[in-house]
């Protein structure tokens, strides 16, 4: 896939490309490539990975490549090209990497470098460290490796440099199709790009799949495919480079780790347990449920922090902090959000209820939400409502129209009896013309105000128009 890896790279090879990547590798996986590259050099490389647990896998990798028979020429007196002898230049690899799932969508991941080179009779080495993160939006991934955070050189000098540097990339899943696209040596002069194509052509359950794969970068194009016969995978890939063809081959082998598989089986049971229970808002069961949970699964980060989330609401509900039921229901919404991915509108519910309930209890409950997700609300130190009153009246009179309309929403969502947002809000779509929506709107409106005669007027000329 034209050398791209920083954000899809699920196998032993991880380590590698992204540390970070590695708690995506549920199984032990052993990869390995031994090949001749430009007809001369010889290249292996091997891997191995092995979670601890759900959220923590090491991996080993190494890296080695071999020139022999290279021809050694010292100061000539005359034009005889013959060689005085030959020497061979090896140049080795060990990494050690580790990563750890942070959250259901964050990764963090770090590796440790020793390499070696022998070039004739002379021979150094570098000892090395990189950190990578990678986060999981659902069909968008991104990630990105910090390389040479610390670089120790030994043994001989040479005028090789391990400078910090950093490579980046992200992919886009669409059905049976990946898109990659990576950039290397973002700190380097000789920064470089990379972007690969996979297709599913064909899967079979967990059984069988065949990928069909190219890509491009500076240095070449590629064209291969990948076929996987639980556990074996096999991947195939034709370099078209400027001076040379190579063709590539490498395989591995996918075992189960039955214990986490087992674990993680017995977790998601009891994770769709929880999750149906709090769409019915039913939150004592739901927290029986994650107790029963956190028994196959104490490192369940989720799970923990969902018991912390439903404790604090089962306690606000318990001791009526929030007695309306306006504020009630966002609150359910928050979680409900909060469990979706939405963490952005969970987070601003938290800061409104905040404002308009002082209990250290719904104060905990934003502070746990903002701990959960690293976020915090864009309305933090600022009232929701009026600021989103204000942003309307600008964005309408600019004829901003449905930018004026998605402020009033925000508002409408919060306050569902807000009457001069939903009245302004009629308004707007009477300005695009949207009676059916309009004649809504105004009608909720009049559900909650029936004596307001500005509201029943619109309401009375629309209802004619349509009439």
């Amino acid at each position: 896939m034209g050398s791209v890896g920083r954000t899809i790279a699920t196998d032993a090879n991880a380590g590698y490309w992204n540390p970070a990547l590695l708690p995506c590798v549920h199984d032990i996986s052993l990869t390995g490539m031994t090949t001749t590259l430009l007809g001369v050099t010889k290249y292996n490389q091997f891997a191995l990975s092995m979670p601890l647990n759900e959220t923590d896998v090491i991996a080993g990798t190494y890296i080695g490549f071999n020139v022999d028979q290279m021809e050694l020429h010292g100061i000539k007196t005359d034009s005889t090209p013959t060689p005085e002898g030959y020497f061979s230049t090896q140049k080795n690899a060990l990494m050690v990497s580790y990563g750890h799932k942070m959250s259901p969508s964050i990764n963090i991941g770090f590796t440790g470098k020793y390499g070696s080179r022998r070039v004739y009779n002379s021979q150094d080495s570098v000892i090395a460290v990189d950190a990578g993160t990678y986060a999981n939006f659902g069909d968008l991934q991104v990630g990105g490796t910090l390389r040479n955070l610390v670089a120790i050189k030994l043994g001989e000098q040479t005028d090789d440099n391990y400078e910090l540097d950093f490579d980046c990339g992200t992919s886009l899943k669409m059905k049976d199709l990946l898109i990659s696209f990576d950039i290397a040596r973002f700190l380097r002069k000789d920064t470089s790009y990379f972007l690969g194509v996979e297709y599913s052509a064909l899967s079979i359950k967990d059984n069988f799949d065949l990928k069909l794969r190219g890509g491009i970068n500076s240095n070449e194009v590629s064209l291969g495919l990948g076929i996987l016969t639980a556990p074996i995978y096999f991947d195939y890939a034709f370099l078209i480079r400027p001076l040379s063809q190579e063709h590539l081959f490498s395989m591995g082998i996918s075992l189960e780790n039955s214990s986490i598989k087992n674990n993680a089986y017995e977790s998601e049971k009891w994770t769709q347990k929880v999750f149906d229970a709090i769409d019915k808002n039913d939150f004592s069961v739901a927290q029986q449920y994650i107790k029963l949970n956190l028994d196959q699964d104490p490192n369940n980060q989720k799970m923990q922090i969902l018991d912390q989330q439903i404790g604090l609401i089962l306690e606000i509900l318990a001791n009526r902090l929030i007695k309306d039921s306006n504020g009630q229901r966002l609150l359910y919404e928050s979680i409900h959000r909060c469990i979706n991915g939405d963490y952005d509108l969970s987070v601003d519910i938290a800061e409104y209820l905040t404002r308009r309930n002082h209990s250290i209890q719904v104060f905990n409950y934003k502070q746990l939400l903002e701990n959960a997700t690293g976020l915090v609300s864009r309305y933090k130190g600022v009232d929701l409502v009026q600021f989103n009153m204000e942003l309307s009246k600008k964005e309408r009179l600019v004829n901003h129209i449905e930018s004026s309309i998605k402020c009033l929403s925000t508002v409408v969502f919060f306050e569902p009896n807000n009457i001069e947002a939903l009245k302004q809000l009629g308004d707007n779509y009477v300005l695009l013309n949207d009676k059916k929506m309009a004649i809504e709107v105004y009608e909720r409106a009049h559900l909650f105000q029936p004596d307001n005669k500005e509201i029943s007027e619109s309401l009375s000329q629309l209802t004619k128009k349509t009439t």
